[in-house]
C-alpha cells in the first residue's frame, strides 16, 4: 500500500504470502498445486472442475475457488481498511510463474475489493527494475532460493518462465555437506551419519559460512573436535552441476535465439550466490551478469516507486 500523502509504502500480510500464492494458483484452469490438494484432502473435500473453474466439493455443496480466494485475501486485509482510505495505488507482486489466466483472474478479485489503482505485477519484472536494466528484445533473470532457481525471459511479447527444482541453496549445501561428511570420515574417522547431532552441527556451520563469508575465503568446519577445510576451489568444483544447469537451461529455451550483441542477465538473491555461478553463465552465455540482492519487499518498493 502506498501512501497518497506521506510517500510512503508498507507491506502486508507477508506472512499470509506462500498460502495466498497457492489458493491464487488454484485460479489457473491447468494446474493445481499439490500442497493445496493435500490440505483440502485432509479436511474431507475433494475438487472438481466445471466449465474450466475449480471447486472445492464438500457434503454440502461446492464453492468456487475464485470465490475462496477473494474471502481469503479480504480477511487478510481487514486490519489494513483505515490504511486503505489514505492509500492512492495498489501493487500486488506475484511470481514469475503464475500464469496470465491465474494473473488476470486475481486481478479482478482484488478490484471487486475496492483496492485504489490496483496493478498485478510480475515478480521478474520488479526484479528487472531493481536492477536498473535497459530495455532489450530478451532479458533473462535468475532467481536464486533456498529450494530452486526460477528463471524468466522477457520479451515483448510476453514473459517465460519455469523453475530448475534441485538447484537451490539447500541444494547446494547438501552437496558441500556429502563432502565434508567424507572428508571427517577419512581424515579423522568420524562418521557424522552415525549422529544425527553432528550432522546438525556441520550442516549449520555451512550454511551460517555460505551467509557470511565471501565465496573465494577458506572454509573450515569443525565437529567433535575435528576440523577439515574446504578450499574454493574443491567448493565450486562440488557446485560447477548447478552452475551449468542453469546457463544450459537458458540457452534452450533461448532455442538459438542469443543475440550478437550481450543481453542483459539479471541474477537475484538475499544471499550471497554460490561460488563460480556467475562465471558459469558468463562463460556459457558471453554476457556480464547484473547482481541484485533483493528480498520481497525490496521488489515491492521498485514497483511502487
Amino acid at each position: 500500500l502506498k501512501d497518497s500523502e506521506r510517500d510512503d509504502s508498507v507491506p502486508v500480510a507477508s506472512s499470509s504470502a506462500v498460502l495466498l500464492h497457492d489458493w491464487a494458483s488454484c485460479l489457473d484452469p491447468d494446474r493445481l498445486p499439490a500442497r493445496i490438494k493435500a490440505l483440502v484432502a485432509r479436511s474431507g473435500a475433494s475438487f472438481e472442475q466445471r466449465d474450466g473453474i475449480w471447486q472445492v466439493a464438500t457434503e454440502s455443496g461446492s464453492q468456487a475457488i475464485g470465490t475462496l480466494v477473494q474471502q481469503a485475501i479480504a480477511e487478510t486485509l481487514v486490519p489494513y481498511r483505515p490504511r486503505l482510505e489514505t492509500v492512492s495505488e495498489t501493487r500486488v507482486l506475484v511470481p514469475a510463474l503464475t500464469s496470465p489466466a491465474a494473473r488476470a483472474r486475481l486481478h479482478s478479485i482484488l478490484t471487486a475489493l475496492d483496492l485504489p489503482d490496483c496493478r498485478v505485477i510480475d515478480s521478474a519484472e520488479a526484479v528487472v527494475r531493481a536492477a536498473r536494466v535497459k530495455a532489450a528484445p530478451v532479458i533473462a533473470t535468475v532467481w536464486i532460493s533456498a529450494f530452486e532457481a526460477r528463471v524468466t525471459l522477457i520479451r515483448a511479447s510476453g514473459s517465460e518462465s519455469w523453475s530448475l527444482f534441485g538447484d537451490g541453496y539447500r541444494d547446494c549445501d547438501r552437496r558441500l555437506r556429502r563432502h565434508a561428511s567424507f572428508e571427517l570420515l577419512r581424515a579423522h574417522g568420524i562418521d557424522i551419519e552415525d549422529d544425527p547431532f553432528l550432522g546438525d552441527a556441520l550442516r549449520d556451520q555451512l550454511e551460517e559460512l555460505r551467509r557470511t563469508n565471501q565465496p573465494e575465503a577458506l572454509w573450515s568446519v569443525s565437529v567433535a573436535g575435528a576440523s577439515v577445510t574446504m578450499p574454493a576451489e574443491i567448493r565450486r568444483e562440488l557446485l560447477l552441476n548447478s552452475s551449468e544447469r542453469i546457463g544450459i537451461s537458458i540457452e534452450e529455451h533461448l532455442s538459438g535465439e542469443i543475440p550478437v550483441e550481450p543481453f542483459p542477465l539479471v541474477v537475484a538473491a538475499s544471499e550471497p550466490l554460490w561460488i563460480g555461478l556467475t562465471e558459469t553463465l558468463e562463460e556459457r552465455l558471453h554476457c556480464t551478469p547484473v547482481l541484485v540482492q533483493e528480498d520481497d519487499w525490496t521488489r515491492l518498493l521498485e514497483v511502487s516507486s
